[in-house]
């Protein structure tokens, strides 16, 4: 067995790193680092705001499906609050049994695990 090389692990670690982030090695060569964390940085926001914004309109599009003018819910009036989280918990619960079976526990570990195998 060799003994451990500190300057070794550097390189494979630096080896594997350019394998897998390629296209971070290439900007770095042509921008300045800090415009290249720049960059990511504005990647994420675009993506983390329109993901906001498709949320929200998701949330907007629900609230109007159940609670809007021509849902099917509003005639009943106030037993809709009741009503729509009774039906969502019953949709889940059909389609966990369904198509997660090994999903059962109380909690997001057991649910994680679940998944996991």
């Amino acid at each position: 067995m060799k003994p451990y090389d500190a300057m070794q692990h550097h390189t494979d670690l630096k080896r594997w790193y350019s394998r897998k982030l390629g296209l971070h090695i290439r900007l770095k060569k042509v921008l300045p680092e800090p415009l290249v964390l720049l960059l990511y940085s504005v990647l994420i926001g675009i993506v983390g705001g329109y993901g906001a914004v498709g949320f929200r309109k998701l949330i907007d599009l629900f609230t109007s499906l159940f609670f809007g003018l021509g849902s099917d819910f509003s005639s009943l009036g106030r037993a809709d609050v009741l009503l729509s989280p009774m039906i969502g918990l019953i949709l889940v619960s059909v389609i966990a049994k369904v198509f997660a079976p090994e999903a059962k526990g109380h909690g997001v570990p057991e649910v994680m695990a679940a998944i996991a195998v």
